[in-house]
């Protein structure tokens, strides 16, 4: 599986990371991962297929390393 790092949008309150995934044997899809910058903690972790279909991959409360 390989990852692509696409951007960075938002505050260091509010933070937005978007990366592609490829997969060997599957479509590719984008990731946006939420980050509440202020509580160092991954807010929620979002996948989003070519068709444009959103699913949820996981994430609450996990915290960062600082």
């Amino acid at each position: 599986m390989l990852t692509k790092f696409k951007g960075v949008t938002g505050s260091q309150v509010k933070l937005t990371i978007s990366l592609q995934v490829f997969a060997p044997a599957a479509d590719s899809f984008k990731v946006m991962c939420n980050i509440d910058g202020r509580a160092r903690q991954v807010v929620s972790i979002e996948g989003k297929d070519r068709l444009g279909n959103m699913r949820i991959v996981g994430a609450h409360n996990n915290n960062m390393a600082p």
